[in-house]
């Protein structure tokens, strides 16, 4: 095989889910569709280049402070999530409504992800600016563990909320493991 399409076929095997038999199909795909693709995708990942950090939230920005940290807004609840993605994520849910805090991830240290290595010192500095806290982190034990951290820190200081958990739209109990039941009954809502 040729070393140029190998290499290819290398780089596109780091994107998490992309095995050897994937990345040989989008390399076959490219090369015969012809450049325009090639150059389509390189200059998009040149463009991609420039994203970087919010200096304010840590979410994806292409200047030194995204548009939701500039923007002029009032928005009482401070939404703390684990990855820049997750800011997006929830942006298409309800957009405009709160502000962020990415952490970088949730404290797990088997991977090295220790409370020291999560952007958790500026959290505490900023959330003297909101009258809430809604942490949205996933419900792992390490996703449970990083949120219980953050808790125990904001005790007193302001409202600190969790989404709630249980049983998605369209879902069957039957089909739920015992800890989605168990979560969803302990966070019930009183209707009446």
């Amino acid at each position: 095989m040729n070393n140029y399409i190998q290499n290819t076929i290398d780089s596109l095997m780091l994107l998490p889910g992309v095995g050897k038999s994937s990345a040989t199909r989008y390399v076959n795909y490219l090369l015969q569709e012809g450049n325009d693709n090639i150059d389509s995708i390189i200059e998009s990942l040149e463009e991609l280049k420039k994203v970087r950090l919010c200096i304010v939230c840590g979410s994806f920005s292409i200047s030194e402070q995204c548009d939701l940290c500039m923007s002029d807004l009032d928005k009482d609840i401070l939404v703390v999530v684990a990855n820049p993605s997750d800011v997006d994520f929830i942006e298409n849910i309800t957009p405009h409504y709160y502000h962020y805090h990415v952490i970088g991830g949730v404290i797990n240290p088997l991977k090295g992800k220790t409370i020291d290595k999560l952007n958790l010192l500026t959290l505490f500095d900023r959330v003297n600016l909101f009258n809430e806290v809604l942490i949205v982190l996933p419900t792992t034990t390490e996703g449970e563990v990083t949120a219980s951290y953050i808790i125990q820190k904001l005790d007193g200081l302001l409202p600190v909320s969790k989404i709630a958990q249980g049983i998605p739209i369209g879902g069957s109990i039957d089909q739920l493991d015992q800890l989605t039941l168990k979560s969803s009954i302990d966070s019930k809502l009183r209707i009446k």
